[in-house]
C-alpha cells in the first residue's frame, strides 16, 4: 500500500470508504450512534439542520431526523452526493444501512423489527429536504440552503480536508457562520490523526485534540457543552482516536 498522502480527491472511492468503516456496527461505530442519539434526544423538535461534509453516508442523520424537520445534506465530492441519492431512491444496489437503523432502535429501547427498521428509513428519507455541494474551496462555501440552521452537524470532515491550522480555523470558521443564535453544533472529528486511510489511499488531516478545539470553538464564538474522546480500533488507519463534540452559539 502506498504511503503518499494524496491532495487529488478524484481519488476518494465512496464504495472502499464505506466497505473500509460502515460495513458493521465496530465498537467506534456504536460509539457515534450512542453519540448522535444521547445529542438529538436531549432536543425538542427543530425546523432545519445542515449537514457539512456527509460523504457517502446517512447513519449520522438517523437520530437527526426525529426531530429536525428539514435536513440540508452537503458534501463537496459529487460521487459521494450520489451514493446518497442512491440510497433516497431506493435504487438497487444502493449501501444497505439496515444495521445502523436496528442498532439505533435498539439504543431507543424500541423493537428493532422489520417493520420499524422501515419507518425510520421513510423517517429519514422524509426529512432530507435538499442535497446540496459545500465547497470549502470557495466562498460562500455553501451552493445551496438556508442563510442560518437550528442544527449543524458535520463529521470527520472539516478537519480531513488539508494539514494547514490557519485554513482550517478559516474553514471551521466559515462552517459554523452558519448556525443561528441559539443554534447546536454536534462534531465527530480523528483525534491526533496525521491521515485517515481510504483503501489504498491516503488523506491529509489537520491534527486536532481537545485543547485545540476548546480554542478553535472559542475564536468561532461557540460555547462548548461536552467533549469526549474514544480510542481508535485501528491506528493502521491513521488516528488516535475520535472527538465528539457538541456546542452553542450563545
Amino acid at each position: 500500500m502506498s504511503s503518499e498522502i494524496t491532495l487529488d480527491y478524484n481519488e476518494f472511492s465512496p464504495q472502499d470508504y464505506l466497505n473500509e468503516y460502515y460495513t458493521e456496527v465496530s465498537d467506534e461505530n456504536e460509539s457515534l450512534l450512542q453519540f448522535f442519539h444521547d445529542t438529538y434526544s436531549k432536543l425538542g423538535p427543530v425546523d432545519s439542520m445542515l449537514e457539512v461534509g456527509g460523504g457517502p453516508t446517512i447513519y449520522q442523520i438517523i437520530s437527526a431526523s426525529r426531530v429536525a424537520k428539514h435536513i440540508d445534506f452537503s458534501e463537496y465530492l459529487p460521487a459521494n452526493l450520489a451514493m446518497v441519492r442512491a440510497w433516497l431512491d431506493q435504487k438497487p444496489g444502493s449501501f444497505n444501512w439496515d444495521i445502523y437503523f436496528k442498532r439505533v432502535l435498539e439504543i431507543e429501547g424500541r423493537p428493532a423489527s422489520r417493520e420499524n427498521i422501515d419507518a425510520l428509513a421513510g423517517t429519514v428519507r422524509g426529512a432530507v429536504r435538499r442535497l446540496t455541494q459545500y465547497d470549502v474551496f470557495r466562498e460562500p462555501p455553501l451552493v445551496e440552503g438556508e442563510p442560518l440552521y437550528d442544527i449543524i452537524a458535520s463529521n470527520f470532515f472539516i478537519e480531513g480536508i488539508q494539514t494547514d491550522r490557519q485554513v482550517f480555523e478559516r474553514q471551521f470558521g466559515r462552517m459554523t457562520s452558519y448556525l443561528r443564535p441559539g443554534g447546536l453544533l454536534a462534531l465527530c472529528m480523528v483525534k491526533n490523526a496525521t491521515y485517515y486511510r481510504v483503501g489504498k489511499r491516503r488523506f491529509p488531516v489537520v491534527p486536532v485534540n481537545e485543547t485545540i478545539m476548546e480554542n478553535v470553538l472559542k475564536n468561532a464564538g461557540l460555547t462548548l457543552t461536552h467533549i469526549q474522546s474514544i480510542k481508535a480500533v485501528d491506528p493502521d488507519q491513521g488516528y488516535e482516536g475520535m472527538l465528539m463534540i457538541r456546542a452553542t452559539r450563545g
